[in-house]
């Protein structure tokens, strides 16, 4: 057992800098939502419409917004994933970042396919 007496007084100038760090941390991540929510306005004049969807690429289903530029094809030029500062769990992480990569990657299966051949051998054919 130790007998030295810890002296846990905090002076108040102390206690008032952690309250401004804590709140500063506490809002940085509104002011990154907010230039988002200006990004998403500045496209929504510019003729760009948004789809408030949910991430599904874990079970948190975080709250975005995927914009589609009207008018233009289906592409990676066309369509942007946000943030959706209006949900409560707004998300952007990697995952939800990554997923138009994931929606464009040449090795995604589009069609269901069935194997043809023995177990290993990779063969298969496409079937509706």
């Amino acid at each position: 057992m130790c007998n030295k007496i810890v002296d846990l007084s905090v002076s108040r100038r102390t206690l008032m800098k952690g309250g401004a760090a804590a709140a500063a941390v506490a809002a940085a991540p509104a002011i990154h939502n907010w230039a988002f929510a200006e990004q998403i306005q500045k496209l929504e004049k510019e003729g760009w419409t948004k789809h408030p969807v949910a991430c599904t690429m874990c079970g948190a289903y975080c709250g975005i917004l995927a914009m589609r530029k009207e008018g233009e094809p289906i592409s990676e030029k066309t369509v942007r994933i946000f943030p959706n500062p209006g949900h409560p769990q707004r998300g952007y992480c990697g995952r939800s970042a990554a997923a138009m990569w994931v929606w464009n990657h040449p090795l995604r299966l589009r069609k269901p396919l069935k194997r043809i051949g023995e177990k290993g051998e990779g063969q298969f054919k496409e079937v509706t």
